[in-house]
């Protein structure tokens, strides 16, 4: 065998070993999420758009929440008490379609709870981890009653271990947590952490 075979054997290799269409990031706990949040809302989805950057072919989506409850205040001073603005990687503008895997998805009239970050600069707020920072309202399956339910598809969750060494887990299924006692509990991470 070549050189270039063994490259091509070995790179074979690893693409079967990895998982395939995946975005990595740091599974956090809800108290760690409300912490590393500037701002945590309950609102619905108002207005949905996409838009490409001025000469390249970068697309990035903008999602406007009705906010409805905010849970965590942003400490940097922007109103949360009304609107939020999320501008994030992804979507179809001009002809061009760029997914994110493991980046939320938003409908108009969906009701979310969004754990939220503002980069230094931006305008506009990033949903922290990704689908880990975002839960849908909806309907429990068993019993009918509202739940919070985030989909951690395309994510790769990194978990710390005990020796302070990271380890990769696939997206698990991630239980719903009822309607109103894990907002409250939000809120209650949110005022202590002040």
């Amino acid at each position: 065998m070549t050189r270039r075979s063994h490259a091509l054997a070995l790179s074979l290799l690893l693409l079967a070993a990895c998982p395939s269409a995946a975005t990595l990031v740091e599974d956090l706990s809800i108290e760690e999420m409300v912490q590393r949040a500037d701002c945590v809302v309950l609102g619905r989805v108002v207005h949905v758009s996409f838009e490409a950057e001025p000469g390249r072919s970068q697309i990035f989506t903008r999602v406007r929440i009705h906010v409805e409850r905010c849970c965590k205040e942003d400490a940097r001073g922007m109103d949360v008490r009304r609107t939020v603005e999320m501008r994030f990687e992804g979507g179809s503008a001009g002809g061009i379609t760029t997914e994110v895997d493991g980046m939320p998805r938003f409908g108009v009239g969906d009701r979310v709870l969004v754990f939220l970050f503002r980069n230094q600069g931006e305008d506009a707020f990033r949903p922290l981890g990704l689908s880990l920072g975002c839960f849908r309202s909806c309907r429990g399956e068993r019993d009918g009653r509202p739940v919070l339910r985030r989909d951690l598809t395309g994510l790769s969750l990194l978990r710390r271990r005990a020796d302070g060494e990271y380890e990769t887990v696939q997206g698990e299924p991630d239980p719903d947590r009822p309607h109103a006692p894990f907002v409250h509990q939000i809120e209650s991470i949110a005022r202590r952490s002040r």
